[in-house]
């Protein structure tokens, strides 16, 4: 099983967060879970979708946004061992 954590946002501005959410592979397939509080209303909402992009497009929907994926901890490590190299 492999999970990775991503945020959907407005276009050109990763500060202004639309929601969170967390894509899960396995032997089964793949999941997508998000979480969204509305400031507006006061109210949380959770989801279960078929994958990352599944969401981004339901949510679209609303107004434009796009998929900022976080790096895991060893994404980050090769991404600065390429930086860089012999410093970690």
């Amino acid at each position: 099983m492999d999970a990775k954590l991503f945020t959907l946002v407005k276009p050109g501005d990763d500060t202004q967060i639309f929601a969170w959410g967390m894509e899960i592979t396995s032997d089964d397939g793949t999941e997508a879970v998000l979480y969204r509080h509305d400031p507006d209303t006061g109210r949380s909402h959770t989801g279960l979708h078929g994958s990352a992009e599944s969401a981004l497009r339901v949510w679209s929907r609303i107004e434009p946004m796009e998929i900022v994926w976080e790096m895991t901890p060893q994404e980050l490590l090769e991404a600065l061992a390429r930086i860089a190299p012999g410093a970690s």
